[in-house]
């Protein structure tokens, strides 16, 4: 078990008391807490930007930080005000969440699978009071449902059984990979994960010996979870289920429908279903599902990377082979046979490059490094593109493609691209929080949620507060970065680094960008050495990362007041 450590930041002399407050331990008067924060208009934000882009010329890592708190706050309080929202309509009874047409009902792969995760996301990190709650619907549903996930009628619940099997099958895919897997890749052991691995193998023996369903988008959402369940559970009932999925797809149906996943396989006639291949999602899942059980196949030592090695390359060599948009992004789908494309360019380029990254990662190479900067380049050049008109699924996809790819494929215009695409998605936001009171709502908490990590390094402050502005600005010359805290009001707690939790929460020997994943900007390892300095003060301490990991004491007296500090790793474990 990993030691808690507490360091008062007093101890360390980083403490910052505005003029005049006391220093004692008696008590104090805490003065009025100011009106909580608006959220930013579009010029404010521009010119934010423009203060950022002013700063990093000038090379003032401090002053950039501060405006990466400002916007980080920002995204914090949408988010905050899309879960306010949706936590005065859930529904009494069940304690789940309606469907946003029709009767009320919760369905699985559309509450469950885009809004609840989203919802716990953002009760835990900005409102724990709440969090507990949120969490409680993923207790009801099992017990209304059993192991595989169901359609809940609301008020009163009752649960819909009688869908045909492939319909199940499909949405309880969908609902692994989308609604079970964020939560299990942010915070790990929990119920989310045990519910992952319940509906993982109650899929698998649905499937039973025909080791796929045919469909490439419930097959590809399977094989995602599969592959993440097989580095963290070592299961070889699960590892096995994966490697005879992905026989079925490299080894059998890609080669007979022409290099590329068929979007439906007939078993009957042994033969493809549909005439093309969806590079859009809804289809194109099963792409990265095949590289991550590739990626895990080589991780565990498993005989069958061997033979799967050489038909993904052909795959991933194939998929850029067929018509693409001018600047080399995919388009919606392409004639099996022909390679011919059709349809826009699609929002969710970044979930299907991952897979050249990971293939990568696997070997040891940097075959598709040049198509992967280009891409990234191509997608970079579309801010403010209608990625898919007014659904603010287009943009959303489309952001997170570009920050789970900036890891591994740095780019200044893919960094300039998310502050630029994000307004798409706040401009969607009403008043009361909403924006459009569906269960899409959980793409603007997802995106928010993951700019603001982006904008801190994974650092946060606890207790949350609405005002708090923490921003970091990383190092261009080494493991390290700048932070600057501030808060409008006293308030005293932790400031709470990140964790390697590609190797924590899943035993994977090295981090890869996969969907539904926070990146890690800045992990810390529990055993390297990090100078810590205060750059008002200039006081320098070494502390062990398991300090950071624990949390930094912060406290802001009367009046307000901000911290700067500069974290940069002096030694690796």
């Amino acid at each position: 078990m990993r030691r808690s450590f507490v360091v008062p930041w007093a101890v360390l002399a980083l403490a910052v008391v505005a003029a005049g407050a006391s220093t004692s331990c008696g008590p104090s008067t805490t003065p009025p807490r100011p009106p909580d924060p608006a959220p930013l208009t579009a010029q404010e934000r521009a010119r934010a930007l423009d203060e950022l882009a002013r700063a990093r010329t000038a090379g003032d890592a401090s002053a950039a930080a501060a405006v990466n708190g400002r916007l980080a706050r920002d995204a914090r309080l949408r988010a905050r005000r899309v879960l306010d929202y949706w936590l005065a309509r859930r529904d009494p009874e069940s304690g789940l969440w309606a469907h946003s047409e029709g009767r009320p009902r919760w369905v699985p792969q559309n509450t469950g699978a885009d809004l609840w995760p989203h919802l716990l996301s953002a009760a835990r990190e900005l409102a724990p009071e709440h969090a507990l709650a949120v969490a409680s619907a993923l207790a009801r549903e099992r017990a209304l449902c059993g192991a595989l996930p169901c359609t809940v009628l609301l008020s009163p619940p009752r649960a819909v059984l009688r869908s045909p099997m492939p319909v199940r099958l499909s949405r309880a895919a969908e609902y692994a990979a989308d609604g079970l897997l964020p939560p299990s890749e942010r915070y790990g052991r929990g119920p989310w994960f045990d519910r992952l691995v319940e509906v993982a193998n109650a899929l698998v023996a649905e499937i039973g010996p025909r080791a796929a369903t045919g469909d490439s988008e419930t097959d590809g959402n399977l094989l995602q979870a599969l592959a993440r369940l097989a580095h963290a559970t070592r299961d070889d009932r699960i590892v096995a289920a994966a490697e005879r999925m992905a026989d079925r797809y490299l080894l059998e149906w890609i080669p007979a429908a022409g290099g590329l996943p068929p979007r439906e396989w007939d078993f009957d006639r042994g033969a493809p279903s549909v005439p093309d291949f969806r590079f859009r999602d809804h289809g194109a899942e099963i792409v990265p599902g095949l590289a991550e059980v590739y990626v895990a196949e080589r991780a565990l030592g498993r005989p069958a990377a061997a033979r799967h090695r050489d038909p993904l390359r052909r795959l991933l060599a194939r998929a850029l082979a067929v018509e693409r948009a001018p600047d080399g992004l995919w388009r919606d789908k392409v004639d099996l046979s022909t390679g011919a494309a059709a349809g826009g360019v699609v929002d969710t380029w970044g979930y299907l490059l991952a897979a050249y990254v990971m293939t990568d990662l696997a070997d040891g190479t940097r075959d598709w490094g040049p198509t992967v900067s280009e891409m990234v380049a191509a997608a970079a050049s579309r801010a403010g593109y209608a990625w898919e008109g007014s659904n603010p699924d287009g943009p959303a996809d489309a952001i997170e493609s570009m920050l789970l790819l900036l890891p591994f494929s740095p780019s200044p215009a893919g960094e300039a691209f998310v502050d630029a695409e994000l307004p798409a998605i706040f401009a969607l936001q009403d008043g009361d929080g909403s924006a459009g009171a569906g269960y899409l709502d959980g793409n603007v908490i997802r995106t928010a949620l993951l700019y603001a990590g982006w904008k801190s390094a994974g650092v946060a402050p606890r207790p949350p507060r609405e005002d708090l502005a923490l921003g970091a600005e990383r190092s261009p010359d080494g493991p390290g970065i700048t932070l600057h805290f501030a808060a409008h009001s006293p308030w005293s707690g932790r400031l709470v680094f990140d964790s390697p939790r590609h190797r924590l929460h899943w035993s994977m020997p090295f981090d890869y960008p996969r969907r539904n994943a926070q990146p890690e900007w800045f992990a810390i390892e529990s055993e390297a050495r990090y100078r810590v300095r205060d750059l008002d003060s200039g006081v320098r301490r070494e502390l062990a990362g398991a300090v950071l990991l624990a949390g930094l004491e912060v406290e802001i007296g009367r009046g307000g007041g901000g911290v700067r500090l500069e974290i940069r790793e002096t030694s690796a474990p």
